[in-house]
C-alpha cells in the first residue's frame, strides 16, 4: 500500500473528475446535434453524425456509470482491480464495445463513401464539375486514416 493509492482511495478524486468529465462532455454532444438538425447537410451526412453522436453518447454514459459506481465501492473511492465492484468490470466490456461500434461505424462509413462517390463520379463524367471526384479523393484519402486510428484506440 502506497500513500498515494490510500489518498485516492480515502477522497473521491478519480470518480468526481470522471464524472464531471463526462457530464460535461454531453453539452458539445447536444450542440453537435442541434447544430446537425438545423444546418444544410445532406439527409444522409445527419443521419451518419447523429448516429455517431449518440453512440458516443452512450460511451459517455457508460463512464458515469463506473465513476458511480466506484463512489458506492465498499473498498474505497479507488477499485483494487478491473472486477471490483463486480458491475464495473460488465459496464467497461459494454463501453469498449460501443467505441468499437463507433469506430467501425465509420470505417464502414467511409468504405460507403468511397464507393458511392466512385460509382457517381463515373455516371457523371463530363457532365457535373469535379465536386463529386473531390469528395471520391477525399474520402479514398480518409480511410487510411481512419484505420490507423481505428487501430491505435
Amino acid at each position: 500500500d502506497s500513500r498515494l493509492f490510500n489518498f485516492f482511495n480515502a477522497y473521491p478524486v478519480f470518480p468526481t473528475t470522471t464524472f464531471l468529465t463526462n457530464a460535461l462532455a454531453f453539452i458539445p454532444m447536444w450542440c453537435l446535434l442541434y447544430i446537425a438538425q438545423r444546418a444544410p447537410l445532406h439527409s444522409n451526412c445527419r443521419y451518419i453524425l447523429c448516429v455517431w453522436t449518440f453512440s458516443l453518447g452512450g460511451v459517455y454514459s457508460f463512464n458515469i456509470a463506473i465513476a458511480l459506481l466506484d463512489f458506492y465501492n465498499s473498498s474505497g473511492y479507488m477499485p483494487l482491480d478491473v472486477h471490483d465492484p463486480s458491475e464495473s468490470s460488465i459496464f467497461c466490456r459494454i463501453g469498449c464495445v460501443a467505441l468499437g461500434v463507433v469506430e467501425i461505424f465509420v470505417l464502414a462509413t467511409g468504405g460507403v463513401a468511397v464507393r458511392v462517390c466512385c460509382i457517381r463520379y463515373k455516371r457523371m463524367l463530363g457532365k457535373s464539375s469535379l465536386t463529386v471526384n473531390e469528395a471520391h479523393e477525399m474520402s479514398k484519402a480518409m480511410i487510411p486514416a481512419y484505420a490507423v486510428s481505428f487501430l491505435l484506440k
